[in-house]
């Protein structure tokens, strides 16, 4: 488990208006470890 403190449910930093924007992104760190956990548990 990892936790992110920084980041909302919408792993992002901004705050509340990224729940609703849809072109909010996506916090890089965040989608580094995610795409590195993905490939560890679907390549084994």
């Amino acid at each position: 488990m990892r936790i992110f403190p920084d980041l909302n449910h919408p792993f992002a930093i901004e705050g509340l208006a990224e729940y609703v924007d849809p072109d909010a992104e996506v916090d890089p760190e965040f989608s580094s470890y995610l795409a590195d956990w993905l490939v560890s548990r679907l390549t084994r």
